[in-house]
């Protein structure tokens, strides 16, 4: 192996870190969300109230709009405590149990 390359395999950057910047160095909002695919103890201390800042903003915008990428399964895995809407919480609750019903 080429010594130039040896600094592609090695990073002092923990795995916490490593997902808290997929949330913090992305710009848009389908790269963001991709932090809910990930374990949430790796992140939620960290970052969590800065991520249910940005849902609680955001995820009127995308039930009015339905962006491509945010379909039924991105909406089953969105934590319900960091929606503090009544309204839109009933709404991503009704949807999720509508999934469930049409899979069986």
């Amino acid at each position: 192996m080429k010594k130039a390359y040896v600094k592609t395999f090695l990073s002092t950057k923990t795995s916490n870190e490593h997902y808290q910047n997929l949330f913090t160095k992305n710009q848009g909002d389908e790269e963001m969300f991709q932090i809910f695919l990930n374990n949430k103890q790796k992140w939620q201390k960290a970052i969590g109230p800065k991520i249910k800042a940005w849902v609680t903003a955001r995820l009127p915008f995308w039930l009015a709009e339905r962006p491509e990428w945010f379909n039924e399964h991105a909406i089953s895995i969105i934590p319900e405590e960091y929606i503090d809407d009544p309204k839109l919480l009933a709404h991503v609750r009704i949807r999720s149990v509508r999934e469930i019903i049409q899979e069986r």
